[in-house]
């Protein structure tokens, strides 16, 4: 039997989904893993579980979808010293560089799985990164550590300064202090102790219904300490040494104990070894995704002249490029406008950007809103599409959306940030980031040039099934 464990700082079937894409995969990989029945499955979660009543650090074990095969065995922290997602802790790096609490009982925790052959972690959130200092005492331990964001160099994950612009210099950390507002630890314990009791009564309150008094709980906790006071004062002296060390720490732990860093797109791997990680170790390797199974054929290409239909699904944020497209379109001439219908497929309730939607519709051929996307409606929102607008402002790893395009056939146009151009090796479809006449001249020269199109599919690298990635993951895993 073939012994994994895996590391997330959520766990993988969460039933409120936190995490997003890394939690999605992390199911997908399990599911296609379990396929084998030589593998043994142990999944470590962290910084989530939180009992105030009884204090003491441990391991407990917890309920998961595949515990019914007898091949998958789940375990959270419960009051684990760092906090997770890594924005709970910004503020309170000391502990995660210090702390050894964790290592001891993560060292207690692999000593108990007889025969365990690899830790595969998805992240450190959760966690100290003394942990990574295991591979002392497990010298034959293979150790692999997946780069899906870029927490090793920034605690915020997404090299995203203020939420304004992508950062490039953290100028030894003095950009990082207040680079994210203040987060009230003891009242994010309470809060995930509240679900911890839940997960640990009689469930007579149907799950829906807890987690919704909580966020209830939680959005009337946060206006009363809004109307109390406008400004959180920091609770201890922040110093930019704080968040170098951190970097620093991280580079060196990771070069000297992880056996293989598998960066999620090449633009990661550029970065990841542009800040220190040991270039022999750092490996671009896309991840696997269940809609790579059944690609669909291209769009069919429109004659000149007809309406370019162009998609936007996602986020109502910066960083994700939402609020410059809106810009670039309404910088757009009507000469263009006039012949595209945008289709936007984004939940907000935001009246300023319902009302920026609205004030398009004179301007376009159309414009067509989703509240959201999912699975179930993907299809009918991609039907027909043209082409996909990911106009990202940070180094993006590789968005799920852009995979999800591609599946269906949609070309799309990006920005040059992050991993999502290079799904294709035709620059018709990458613009500057930010650079409003440099995107609007792409949109134009698709417009008019439609056999352009074909070229994106001539140079289309194609998507990663799980399949194939599983059978590339092995090969880091199994020494």
């Amino acid at each position: 039997m073939k012994k994994i464990l895996l590391y997330n700082w959520v766990q993988f079937d969460d039933e409120e989904k936190r995490g997003g894409g890394v939690t999605v995969y992390i199911k997908n990989l399990i599911d296609h893993l379990l396929k084998d029945e030589r593998n043994e499955i142990y999944f470590l979660s962290s910084g989530m579980a939180y009992d105030l009543k009884k204090t003491s650090m441990r391991i407990e074990a917890t309920h998961n979808i595949y515990e019914g095969t007898g091949r998958c065995h789940s375990f959270e922290v419960v009051n684990s010293p760092v906090l997770s997602p890594s924005s709970a802790q910004f503020h309170d790096l000391e502990v995660y560089l210090n702390d050894q609490s964790l290592y001891q009982l993560i060292k207690k925790f692999i000593r108990s799985i007889d025969g365990l052959e690899v830790i595969h972690f998805n992240n450190l959130e959760g966690l100290s990164i003394n942990v990574l200092n295991i591979k002392e005492d497990f010298p034959g331990l293979n150790i692999v550590f997946s780069l899906h964001n870029y927490f090793p160099f920034c605690p915020q994950v997404n090299l995203w300064w203020k939420e304004q612009m992508n950062c490039i210099d953290y100028k030894n950390g003095s950009e990082c202090i207040d680079c994210v507002g203040w987060i009230d630890q003891s009242y994010e314990k309470q809060i995930r102790a509240f679900g911890y009791y839940y997960d640990h009564s009689d469930k007579k309150i149907p799950k829906n219904k807890y987690i919704f008094r909580l966020r209830t709980k939680r959005k009337i906790i946060n206006i009363l300490k809004t109307r109390k006071i406008k400004v959180q004062i920091p609770r201890h002296v922040i110093y930019p040494k704080t968040y170098t060390c951190f970097r620093n720490k991280n580079i060196e732990l990771i070069n000297k104990n992880v056996d293989h860093v598998l960066a999620v797109s090449e633009r990661v791997r550029e970065i990841a070894i542009k800040y220190g990680l040991e270039e022999k170790k750092v490996v671009t390797s896309y991840i696997g995704t269940k809609v790579a199974e059944h690609q669909k054929l291209p769009v069919k290409r429109k004659k000149d002249g007809e309406i370019l239909n162009l998609v936007y699904m996602g986020y109502v944020r910066r960083d994700k490029g939402f609020f410059f497209l809106l810009d670039a379109l309404k910088c757009m001439e009507e000469t263009i406008s006039k012949k595209i219908k945008i289709t936007f497929a984004t939940r907000t309730d935001d009246p300023f950007v319902l009302n920026e939607l609205n004030g398009l519709k004179s301007k376009f051929a159309g414009i067509v809103r989703y509240d959201g996307y999912d699975h179930n409606s993907i299809a009918k929102i991609l039907k027909g599409k043209d082409l996909g607008v990911i106009p990202v402002l940070w180094q993006d790893n590789l968005p799920q959306v852009a995979i999800e395009m591609a599946s269906f056939g949609v070309p799309i146009l990006t920005s040059d940030l992050g991993g999502a151009h290079e799904l294709s090796g035709s620059g018709y479809f990458v613009f500057k980031h930010g650079d409003i006449d440099d995107f609007i001249e792409k949109v134009r020269y698709i417009l008019e040039n439609r056999d352009v199109i074909e070229e994106y599919w001539v140079k289309y690298k194609g998507l990663t099934t799980m399949e194939e990635h599983i059978n590339e993951i092995k090969k880091f895993y199994f020494k």
